[in-house]
């Protein structure tokens, strides 16, 4: 498994001639943590798409289990945590 590396600052960045890339272990980090820091509506193709932050978690009272929810949601429905 490989994706794009992305830096502290969880923007893209180069190595070499070309862009990082992550693979294996790092690879499953990094989309893990790629779901984790999307906020629902970020995502241009897909509004539904991320984590109800806004929602759940910065309102009160907060609903801490529907935003575990939503990220056990999200982690479990990629294809290599499903096998």
């Amino acid at each position: 498994m490989k994706t794009l590396g992305r830096n502290r600052a969880n923007d893209l960045y180069l190595e070499g001639t070309g862009l990082a890339m992550a693979a294996g272990k790092d690879a499953q980090y990094e989309i893990i943590e790629s779901i984790i820091l999307t906020q629902r509506g970020e995502l241009q193709f897909d509004d539904e798409g991320g984590i109800d932050y806004f929602g759940t978690v910065f309102v009160n009272p907060r609903y801490i289990e529907v935003w575990a929810a939503q990220i056990r949601t999200a982690v479990e429905n990629l294809e290599w945590v499903r096998r």
